[in-house]
């Protein structure tokens, strides 16, 4: 897919959110003609600015969570993908050191450069979902972050773990039975 930057569009000039607009939607709000008119919302969020980004950052912006999936097919070179064992550690650590990190994805995220990307998983037979899944991520020089939400973490993770109940953690079964008193 060929991407428009036109199709990117901030309420002002200060917004730390940029939103990504359907081209017919973009030409009505960026058409001169219109300059009275006063966008609140529309489109998707698609990436966000972060003031609190490290120094040697190329971008302060990252990509948001709200249109991490539309934007996916237009990250040529800050994406990776995990498979739904990677992405439930995500889930469950949200801040994966690479010291300790599977090493497929570990090379994976050291070739990307410190930032924002997007992590889509390797789903191949469409378990999980019937579209991309994919979360938004910050890279820093020893860690991959991800930017999403608790409640769509769980909601996430319930997909992964309904495709692939294997993955589910083990219920813990005691060793000993407990003692039973009888009561008179």
């Amino acid at each position: 897919p060929v991407f428009n930057p036109k199709c990117l569009c901030q309420r002002n000039s200060n917004s730390k959110k940029l939103s990504f607009l359907a081209p017919s939607v973009a030409l009505l709000v960026q058409n001169p003609r219109n300059d009275r008119l006063k966008v609140v919302h529309c489109g998707l969020r698609a990436f966000e600015r972060t003031e609190s980004f490290p120094k040697d950052t190329k971008s302060k912006d990252r990509v948001a969570q709200d249109g991490a999936m539309h934007v996916l097919p237009f990250l040529s070179k800050q994406t990776l993908t995990a498979n739904a064992e990677q992405f439930l550690t995500l889930f469950k650590v949200t801040s994966w050191k690479f010291a300790v990190m599977d090493e497929s994805l570990k090379k994976q995220a050291q070739r990307l450069e410190k930032g924002g990307c997007a992590i889509a998983l390797d789903d191949p037979d469409h378990k999980v979902s019937e579209e991309h899944f994919v979360v938004a991520g910050w890279i820093t020089g020893s860690s991959l972050n991800i930017m999403c939400n608790p409640m769509e973490r769980e909601a996430m993770k319930y997909a992964i773990l309904e495709a692939h109940p294997n993955l589910a953690p083990k219920s813990v079964t005691p060793t000993t039975t407990p003692a039973t008193t009888k009561q008179e």
